[in-house]
């Protein structure tokens, strides 16, 4: 029989062959147009309490790792959580994307046969959450993680129901198990929101008895990587958890310090082969590339170890070398436990939540990155060392030199003191000295950092230099070297802003990546300071003999409009998204323009103005966060992130942001010596300028223009107590400079005033 096809073609082909023929290749095509590309894979290498220190001091024991993270990217992830630098917190802060605190059940995750006080494990998860038991392992702590108080209870499984609604499967391979305990973190990276695990290797084959180990009982490393092996076909996520540093650090009290750095040693090469194995065997699955990451959830707190809060990162994916960053910190090399779960999401072709505080890192390519992230390491962890016991010198010399200031302005008003020419020109240099310093630890960050007796003698020197150069400069005008001092601050930092701040990101007065509160932009100590040298700079400008003798209307209406444009500038600085982006910073400097036009007009600041201004200034917070997010939503500042998270959310985001910063300043104030300071140097400015006495009269007949820009610095403190979440450190820094140029003048006023009345 012949059929026709088409006109001019016949096959000698029965007709219900031919439509069959047909119908297979439309199905066919439709199933190969329609087929899902294989789905990308990850493997987790978790590694807890590993630190940079174990990279050099064990540097041939972890010769596989230098040699692997060649072919990967590298970073150095700071591990801050909102608790205790523990196991648990760290894990649970990886798991939900933000800094988190672990309930006491989190590492209670068993097989379902696994016995758990009397009863099955199955039975007991069953009893407590009401749902079937599923998978090979379940949480039996997940109801305490969902009901718990805070943002990350809603998060808790988040990462393996995101993997499980994609239709992908999770695994877990490894405990942290000892012969009295049995311990499971590593189930918070891949559970679901039920508390389940699709896959689990949790029996006695991934642990081995060995006589040497403090406990007997160690990870059986050959064990986890036949595991794995078989487990890497049926998984997606699979989390490999490495415990026996975190073992060894829960049994180091009992353990000789020579005999734990050599199970550290002995340790650590397990690791680093393991790790080699794992990445030669591992590398892809059907053609398709594995993403494998290796990453410490805590620091290490033994053996020479001082918790730093910071762990070392590597992640190996297909031809992409070189050091991660995010958007969080715009750090080369530096990235945050936060940013770890919307960056695995992102390597799994997974959506993220937007609940989740970080950003996903991004790969920058370069050389051998892991010796230059140990340099990088070393440098921040020297400064971090360094920074309390210099600044904190620094308040209490600031805080004993202004209650010998009051002092001295009190005796020599009265007589007690014979003030004369070359003990004014002393104390004068001191006050200059205080006020330089924070310019000095600008310049210092330039030096490679030393030990602290050199950072002591470059403080010095440098210190020494400015004051007597600023004398220098300043001799021709009453404020002499403090008003060559504070111009000299504000122009330096205002062009370390423009350059993106990178000596700020070295200074011991800014923003330290292990403490974690910034890590771009201008930080709170100097913008305190931008804004005190600022004042004192327009000030002394203000006082200028062009500007106190003119009379024409055109300088006259200039001193009142002039300082508030500077001050608009500074805010538009501070609040550029790719410059300063410190939004209590530009609060600060635009109600400081506010007021600077009212008072320098000799009007009152009333509760309308206040509102009319206060609405202007949150439009403009408002626009510039939309245009950062709508530009780039990727790498938003944190202020495009937070307009981003209200448009999503409602207001609940500001509320959270509201909390945060009335804790932060609650405990600031409570506990530091930046709020001695602030209170003292409130004090002491709001009694001279806001209560008239002889001193305030004398100092505004002689320097109005100081008198009338302190009033202002006032609001300006206030501002910034209230708007920015460690306000008591800006406030500090701020009020620091027209506390200091009041006493350096104010002993002089005083023995003026006591020779004119005698």
């Amino acid at each position: 029989m012949t059929t026709r096809i088409a006109p001019c073609i016949e096959v000698g082909l029965p007709r219900s062959i031919i439509a069959a023929c047909i119908v297979a290749c439309i199905a066919g095509s439709l199933v190969f147009m329609s087929a899902p590309a294989e789905a990308a894979r990850a493997v987790l290498l978790v590694v807890d309490k590993l630190a940079v220190e174990d990279l050099v001091e064990f540097d041939e024991a972890t010769r596989p790792l230098y040699e692997r993270a060649r072919l990967g990217a590298t970073a150095l992830m700071n591990v801050r959580t909102a608790g205790s630098a523990d196991s648990a917190n760290g894990y649970m802060s990886l798991a939900v994307g933000r800094r988190a605190v672990a309930p006491s059940w989190s590492g209670h995750a068993f097989a379902p046969t696994e016995i758990y006080q009397g009863r099955r494990a199955r039975d007991v998860y069953e009893s407590l959450t009401g749902a079937q038991a599923v998978g090979q392992a379940v949480h039996l702590g997940i109801g305490q993680l969902r009901s718990s108080y805070g943002a990350e209870s809603t998060l808790a499984g988040i990462l393996g129901q995101r993997v499980a609604d994609a239709g992908m499967r999770t695994a877990l391979i490894g405990t942290g198990d000892t012969p009295s305990e049995r311990e499971r973190l590593g189930a918070l990276l891949a559970m679901n929101e039920a508390g389940t695990i699709d896959i689990a290797r949790l029996d006695p084959d991934t642990l081995v008895n060995d006589p040497d180990w403090p406990t007997g009982m160690r990870t059986n490393y050959d064990g986890i990587r036949a595991a794995l092996l078989e487990t890497i076909p049926r998984a997606h996520l699979i989390v490999v958890d490495l415990p026996d540093l975190a073992r060894l650090e829960a049994i180091a009290p009992y353990i000789q310090p020579p005999r734990g750095v050599e199970l550290r040693r002995q340790t650590l090469q397990r690791i680093a082969k393991f790790v080699d194995d794992v990445l030669e065997s591992v590398s892809e699955i059907d053609g398709e590339p594995i993403t494998v990451y290796l990453l410490s959830p805590s620091p290490a707190k033994r053996f020479g170890r001082l918790g730093i809060l910071v762990t070392p990162l590597f992640r190996w994916q297909k031809d992409s070398p070189g050091t991660l960053t995010s958007a969080t910190t715009r750090r080369n090399g530096i990235v945050t436990n936060a940013d770890f779960l919307p960056s695995l999401l992102s390597d799994l072709d997974l959506s993220v939540p937007s609940e989740a505080a970080g950003a996903p890192w991004r790969v920058r390519p370069n050389g051998n990155t892991l010796p230059e992230l140990i340099r990088q390491y070393q440098s921040i962890r020297t400064v971090h060392l360094q920074r309390l016991p210099v600044i904190q010198s620094y308040f209490f010399l600031v805080l004993g030199s202004m209650a010998v200031g009051v002092a001295l302005v009190l005796a020599v008003n009265r007589g007690y003191v014979a003030w004369n020419p070359r003990r004014n020109t002393l104390w004068k240099l001191l006050m200059v000295a205080l006020a330089a310093f924070p310019v000095t630890l600008l310049l210092v960050s330039g030096f490679t950092p030393g030990t602290l007796y050199v950072t002591a003698f470059r403080i010095a020197g440098l210190l020494l230099a400015v004051t007597l150069l600023s004398a220098l400069v300043g001799r021709r005008h009453p404020w002499g070297a403090m008003g060559a001092v504070a111009i000299a601050t504000s122009l330096l930092l205002i062009g370390d802003i423009l350059t993106g701040a990178p000596l700020q990101q070295g200074s011991l007065l800014g923003y330290d990546p292990i403490a974690g509160s910034r890590y771009y932009g201008v930080g709170n100590e100097y913008m305190g300071t931008l804004m005190g040298a600022t004042l004192i700079s327009v000030a002394l400008l203000l006082g200028t003999a062009s500007f106190e003798k003119n009379s024409r209307s055109s300088y006259q209406a200039a001193r009142f409009i002039w300082p508030s444009v500077v001050f608009t500038a500074v805010a538009a600085l501070l609040l550029h998204p790719r410059l300063g982006i410190n939004v209590g910073g530009a609060i600060t400097a635009g109600s400081t323009a506010v007021a600077a036009y009212l008072l320098l007009r000799g009007r009152r600041i009333t509760l309308g103005r206040g509102l009319m201004w206060a609405a202007l200034i949150a439009a403009v917070l408002v626009i510039v966060g939309i245009v950062d997010f709508w530009i780039s939503p990727r790498d938003a500042s944190h202020l495009g992130q937070t307009v981003g998270r209200v448009a999503e959310k409602g207001a609940d985001p500001l509320w959270d942001i509201v909390a945060r910063k009335v804790a932060v300043n609650a405990k600031l104030i409570r506990l530091t010596v930046w709020s001695r300071v602030a209170i003292l140097s409130l004090s002491l400015l709001g009694f001279l300028f806001l209560w008239p006495n002889w001193l305030s009269r004398t100092l505004e007949r002689l320097h109005p223009s100081l008198v009338r820009m302190t009033r202002v610095s006032l609001v300006s403190a206030l501002v910034a107590l209230v708007f920015n979440d460690s306000g008591i450190v800006a406030a500090a820094m701020l009020l620091l400079w027209p506390a200091l140029v009041t006493l350096y003048l104010a002993v002089d006023a005083a023995q003026r005033r006591k020779v004119s009345s005698s």
